[in-house]
This record gives C-alpha cells, sequence and structure tokens, in this order.
C-alpha cells in the first residue's frame, strides 16, 4: 500500500509542495501535478535514498522552472487580505481577516455577507490557504445548496426523467463534477464562480452520465442535443479555471 506525505521547496520567494509517495516500483518517477509536484519513490527505499530523491527533485523542479517559468504560477499563493471580495452566484462576499493566538483557521459568515476569516499569528498562505478555501467553500456552497439541487432537478425532468440518488457539492480542484455508478452527481463548488449557462452546462454534462457512464460519441450526441453550443462553455472553463476558486 502507497504512503505519502508533502514536503515544500522553495524556489525564489514560492514555497513548491511536493507530495512524496512510497510506492511499489522499481525506480522514482516525478511529474507536475495541478497541486503538488509528485515525487514517486519504491517503497524499500531507505531514508537516505529518500533524501537523494528529493534532492534530485528539487533540482529538476528547478531546471524545469527556468525553463518553464510560467508553471510557477499554479504553485503561487496570495495571502487572504481584509477586504478582499469574493462574487459567488450573483452575490459579493467581503472577507474579514484577523489574527488569532490559536493554531487552527476558524471561518464563519457573519451579517451582510461577511466572512470573518481568524488566522494564526504565524500566517503562512502555503500551509493555510487549504484550510480556508475548504471553510469558505463550505460555507458558501452551503447558502447555494437547495438553488443548485433545484436547479439539477429541473434539467433532469426537461431532458433526462432519470432517478438521482443523491446531490453533494463540496470543494474539488480536479474536476467540476462526476456521477457515480450509485446515481449520486457530485458537483464542485468551484461551479458557483460560473455563469448560470456554464454551470447548466456542468450538470447536464453530470446528468448525461446517469444515461452514459462514459464519454463515448452516444454521450456527446446527447449533450450536443440539448445544448449545441456546450463547447463554448467548456473554453469559458478552461479560460477561467484558475479564476473559478475561494
Amino acid at each position: 500500500m502507497a504512503t505519502s506525505n508533502i514536503q515544500y521547496i522553495k524556489y525564489q520567494d514560492t514555497q513548491i509542495p511536493v507530495k512524496i509517495s512510497l510506492e511499489r516500483r522499481m525506480n522514482a518517477m516525478i511529474s507536475i501535478g495541478r497541486q503538488y509536484v509528485y515525487l514517486r519513490i519504491p517503497a524499500h527505499a531507505s531514508q537516505k535514498n529518500v533524501d537523494k530523491h528529493l534532492a534530485w527533485a528539487e533540482n529538476w523542479i528547478k531546471d524545469m522552472l527556468e525553463k518553464k517559468p510560467d508553471l510557477l504560477k499554479k504553485y503561487q499563493v496570495n495571502a487572504y487580505e481584509n477586504g478582499r471580495k469574493l462574487l459567488v452566484n450573483g452575490v459579493q462576499y467581503v472577507c474579514e481577516v484577523v489574527q488569532s493566538d490559536k493554531m487552527e483557521v476558524q471561518i464563519k459568515l457573519k451579517e451582510n455577507n461577511v466572512l470573518s476569516i481568524k488566522v494564526p499569528v504565524v500566517y503562512n498562505p502555503t500551509r493555510h490557504n487549504a484550510y480556508i478555501q475548504k471553510g469558505l467553500s463550505r460555507i458558501i456552497a452551503s447558502q447555494n445548496y437547495q438553488q443548485i439541487v433545484k436547479r439539477i432537478h429541473e434539467l433532469n425532468k426537461m431532458y433526462f426523467g432519470e432517478h438521482i440518488n443523491d446531490i453533494t457539492i463540496k470543494y474539488n480542484k480536479s474536476n467540476w463534477g462526476s456521477c457515480s455508478r450509485n446515481r449520486n452527481i457530485n458537483i464542485s463548488s468551484r461551479v458557483l464562480f460560473a455563469p448560470p449557462d456554464v454551470q447548466d452546462y456542468i450538470f447536464i454534462h453530470e446528468l448525461t452520465h446517469l444515461k452514459e457512464m462514459n464519454h463515448s460519441s452516444r454521450f456527446w450526441d446527447i449533450i450536443k442535443k440539448i445544448m449545441p453550443d456546450y463547447k463554448e462553455k467548456e473554453r469559458w472553463l478552461k479560460r477561467n479555471n484558475a479564476l473559478c476558486d475561494f
């Protein structure tokens, strides 16, 4: 069974998260992902070899970033600032960031759509922002849950007439949505940053999986019949992917 942990390699002023996995393999492998640089090491490697592979990974990452400096943008993390505004599903929220003597991040929704974010005195965006994103997502998703569920059922009634077991909204950066064989539809809370027609495309995409659990030509024929301009929605998601986040 693979085990993993995350370490950070500093490049210029940016902390690059490296997810180290010990796996049943013969050789080490490194790759660049959306959230991490992945370093896969043979499970039988000694600590000395792990350190050796990490040093190799550090040199590899620095060489790669020198050749392709734009890659650094995906790992640059901005601190949450007091007064930052988030426009989500047509509603503007304002972040109220204050320091706390507690070690953990605390988030709550106050009156007038103010998001109170309490951060430790030693606030490290690289380490703490993931908690803040998930906390903001949880609060804002709960505010929009009923509206999203209602819209998915409306689209299902109009075009599909399929049984839906459950609908969940949670923070997910790896995809915009998914549909399981148990007929559970999962929607990423990042969808809330998209305009209504793009949201509809994502909902229709996942509803189509209730009929076709793959991306076959039949799957895309159904999508195209319902939403002929669906490729425009996909282009919007690709262009604005980085902006659709908490």
